[in-house]
């Protein structure tokens, strides 16, 4: 510690611009970071890198077990959240994803579903994950909004989308996943899945068929049973190997046995 006073006197920088130094070089100090109001002034910083990493470590701390209690009730956290998800950088807007935690699923759904519609692919595949994690009912309507706008690309072959059609469709299963067999929201996710086992993609189509049985009951019975027919003839090229058929036989049968009432 004396050397680095040394330094500081030689080259006349005041104590606050070492800080700012020290941050640009190794991030949110250790010192900073089990402070919130601390970690959340790093996200005016000029730097994009530790802005980024701001939001990284307010999301940490909202996990961590010691820290989280005063992490979480911060009460100028969404304001910053929102703030961070609005970023320029593209690396920051990411970053900003891991502060949801800290707000719970329905207080961040408004914000995540903008990002989910970030021009980032990166992004955008971020906050699906998140509204996937969070298994939250909260997720369905910000997912299935974006699955509509895009279910052309999602049913053709495009690269560019593949993976978000299928994660997209993969998380609208989380999401929907819990609650009444005949709630409002699985419907929703009922209807916005059915599409995509018409895709070109095969993945998707298998994805679709699993999210469904988390989300269906039988009334979906016949619309699987006719994807199963059409892999089997030969509809689709490429098809979905034998296993991912067997795999659809027993998501039928399972189906069969979950009540629509």
């Amino acid at each position: 510690m004396p050397a680095i006073d040394i330094r500081v006197a030689s080259l006349h920088i005041p104590p606050m611009k070492l800080l700012w130094l020290l941050t640009l070089t190794f991030g949110v100090p250790n010192s900073l970071a089990n402070d919130p109001v601390q970690v959340l002034n790093q996200l005016s910083h000029a730097s994009p890198a530790i802005r980024a990493q701001a939001a990284q470590s307010y999301g940490k701390g909202c996990r961590d077990r010691k820290l989280r209690r005063p992490f979480r009730r911060e009460r100028s956290a969404p304001a910053a959240f929102k703030k961070a998800s609005m970023d320029s950088d593209a690396k920051v807007r990411k970053a900003s994803v891991e502060m949801a935690i800290c707000f719970g699923p329905e207080k961040s759904a408004h914000d995540l579903q903008t990002l989910i519609h970030d021009g980032d692919p990166q992004v955008s595949l971020a906050a699906m994950t998140q509204l996937a994690h969070f298994e939250h009912s909260s997720g369905v309507g910000p997912l299935v909004k974006w699955l509509s706008a895009q279910r052309e690309k999602c049913l053709g072959t495009e690269e560019k989308l593949r993976e978000r059609c299928v994660f997209s469709a993969y998380a609208i299963g989380q999401a929907a996943q819990h609650g009444p067999a005949d709630s409002l929201y699985k419907r929703q996710a009922v209807e916005a899945l059915i599409p995509l086992l018409e895709s070109a993609h095969p993945k998707t189509r298998e994805v679709s068929a699993v999210a469904l049985s988390f989300t269906g009951d039988s009334r979906e019975v016949p619309v699987l049973s006719k994807l199963l027919v059409a892999e089997e003839r030969g509809r689709f090229d490429p098809a979905n190997p034998d296993e991912v058929l067997e795999h659809f036989k027993a998501l039928i049968a399972k189906l069969k046995m979950v009540s629509s009432k």
